[in-house]
């Protein structure tokens, strides 16, 4: 994916599991609202069978993404009580960022100063992931 999402040289990707996000993210402050992370499904508009619910459509891509594999988080922040536009551009989401994450991964070509740039922000925020540099053609 290097090649379609990583075209600079200066790229990262920070890999986690569905488990870890869902024993390291706290919606403890988002009372009232629901916190979905679900699969996406990959399907061709025609192939969808009558009106989705509006959550739904969050979690669908064309098949041609497939290869990708990807969940996604969404909070849904309506109310009934409250039907307003009027809501948060966002919310605070706590998380314990050294369960989290699993490994740092860097462009496979990006330049070694790159590489100790990346190094030298995990050791000043106390990220205890390792920082390595990416291959081509892995997940």
């Amino acid at each position: 994916m290097w090649e379609i999402y990583g075209r600079n040289n200066n790229a990262l990707a920070i890999q986690t599991t569905v488990e870890k996000l869902k024993d390291n993210i706290s919606a403890t402050n988002l009372a009232g609202h629901s916190l979905l992370l679900k699969n996406v499904i990959y399907q061709r508009a025609d192939e969808v069978l009558g009106v989705l619910p509006y959550e739904e459509c969050f979690f669908r891509k064309r098949p041609h993404f497939s290869f990708e594999q990807e969940v996604r988080i969404s909070l849904d922040t309506y109310s009934k009580h409250s039907p307003t536009k009027n809501t948060a551009y966002g919310h605070e989401l706590p998380v314990h960022i050294n369960g989290l994450i699993e490994k740092i991964l860097v462009h496979p070509d990006s330049p070694d100063w790159f590489l100790d740039v990346i190094n030298s922000i995990t050791t000043k925020y106390e990220v205890h992931a390792p920082v390595i540099r990416g291959e081509y053609g892995t997940k």
